[in-house]
């Protein structure tokens, strides 16, 4: 099985995108993450591939400076049995040298595999969730020597629920996860949520406030640069289609519901990001629709463009760390798009071919005037 997870690393040498490719972990069929040289999106160049991991790949993170990559590696609801079964772990390269990664860390503690991972700001801590109920919280100042700072496990009394994103505000005192809660989607627990951690003593969480999603299903959510907006994803219905709920989370112990931004699909989304910037936010749909938004307000925001076409579903996205471009992974590829907005008309005219009709424009394109022939003065 592939999927294609995408994340990118700027530095001041070049872009480097990853893919990753799930293999089950059994009878040398191991997972792999690619390294991708993607500073001419045009023409990426595979830089080196760390092969045979010992179980499928969930998610990886770089480090802000780019000498750290992390890859939460695990079978969903295949528990550890002992300490010396690494299978749910967190792998942790030094890809200072990006063709030639050095393994300095394994990461353990989580009971089940880890489904999500991320980097604080400042590149001192790592955050992992789990599929069994848990998150962790791990220092990395020193790679070689990490130090776990807390484990919250299955049936903790503050979380309770498999965590499928997390993510740090800037300042790094707090930790945002999306959480799924036992039942989610049954008529006792319905409600999926992103909960706000005070983690200003990383060793010694404490909830500051949940939002409730509305989404029975695993939500997956990301939170604007500058740390005042979060968006998560909701619930698709034949009736309303699926949605992208936006809170302000500018004082983190009260967040404010500020708008929700109806997509137009009825299947799951499975992946949300915010540029660099903030401005825009993306989405990518099992339907196989990546679809932009304009959120400079967020209270307000305003459609850019739909692509879809890609031939399969949609995983992940993820901005280039410009936001100059943006990295969609489906099934097999990751597909590279620039983000301005001329560049993505006419990569969809591309998909659409020479002519266009004004049923198709208004379906994809938002906030251009319509052209019949693609290409032609935009």
């Amino acid at each position: 099985m592939a999927w294609a997870i995408v994340t990118w690393l700027r530095n001041r040498h070049s872009d480097q995108t990853v893919k990753l490719t799930r293999g089950d972990g059994k009878g040398g069929t191991g997972s792999a993450v690619r390294l991708w040289d993607a500073a001419d999106p045009a023409d990426p160049a595979l830089v080196t591939i760390l092969a045979d991991l010992p179980g499928p790949v969930n998610a990886v993170a770089f480090s802000p400076d780019g000498h750290l990559l992390a890859a939460a590696v695990g079978d969903f609801d295949s528990p550890m049995t002992s300490d010396s079964d690494l299978t749910d772990t967190i792998r942790v390269w030094n890809v200072a040298d990006p063709a030639h990664p050095i393994a300095v860390a394994t990461l353990t503690g989580l009971q089940y595999a880890a489904v999500s991972v991320a980097f604080s700001p400042d590149g001192g801590l790592l955050a992992a969730g789990g599929d069994g109920d848990t998150f962790g919280l791990w220092s990395v100042a020193d790679p070689a020597r990490p130090l776990s700072l807390v484990t919250l496990p299955n049936g903790d009394e503050e979380l309770n629920s498999a965590v499928w994103s997390v993510a740090f505000s800037p300042d790094t005192h707090v930790l945002l996860i999306a959480a799924d809660p036992p039942g989610a989607g049954t008529t006792n627990n319905p409600q999926s949520i992103v909960q706000l951690w005070n983690i200003a003593d990383p060793g010694k969480p404490t909830p500051l406030t949940a939002m409730n999603t509305d989404y029975g299903d695993p939500t997956v959510m990301a939170a604007s640069p500058d740390g005042l907006t979060v968006a998560a994803t909701g619930q698709p219905s034949a009736s309303d289609g699926g949605y992208v709920r936006l809170w302000d989370i500018g004082d983190p112990s009260r967040a404010v519901l500020v708008t929700t931004l109806n997509v137009d699909t009825v299947t799951m989304l499975n992946s949300v990001a915010f540029s660099p910037d903030g401005r825009m936010l993306a989405t990518a749909g099992a339907d196989g629709a990546l679809r932009l938004f304009d959120v400079t307000n967020p209270a307000s925001p305003v459609p850019i463009v739909t692509f879809g076409g890609f031939g399969n579903e949609l995983q992940a996205i993820s901005f280039s760390r410009d936001g100059a471009a943006i990295a969609v992974g489906d099934g097999s590829t990751v597909h590279l798009l620039d983000t301005d907005r001329a560049g993505l008309v006419r990569r969809l005219c591309t998909g659409i071919g020479a002519t266009i009709t004004r049923k198709q424009w208004a379906e994809y394109v938002h906030g251009v005037p319509y052209q019949s022939r693609c290409g032609s003065g935009i």
